[in-house]
C-alpha cells in the first residue's frame, strides 16, 4: 500500500514516513475511489465503442 500511495501522491519516503496513518489510510482511500470511478469510465467507453464497431459490421 505505502510504495503505491507515494508514488500516486508523489511523496519522498521521508514524507511517507512522516504523515500518520490515518492520513495515509484516508489518501489511500480516495486514491482507490478515484481508480475505481476512472475505470469505471474507461469500460464504458470501451463497451460504447465495441457497439458501435458492431453496429457498423467490423
Amino acid at each position: 500500500m505505502d510504495f503505491e500511495l507515494m508514488r500516486y501522491m508523489g511523496w519522498s519516503w521521508p514524507e511517507l514516513d512522516s504523515t500518520p496513518e490515518y492520513v495515509r489510510r484516508y489518501c489511500w482511500d480516495l486514491m482507490q475511489a478515484r481508480l475505481s470511478a476512472e475505470q469505471a469510465e474507461h469500460d464504458k467507453v470501451m463497451a460504447e465503442h465495441e457497439r458501435e464497431r458492431a453496429a457498423h459490421g467490423a
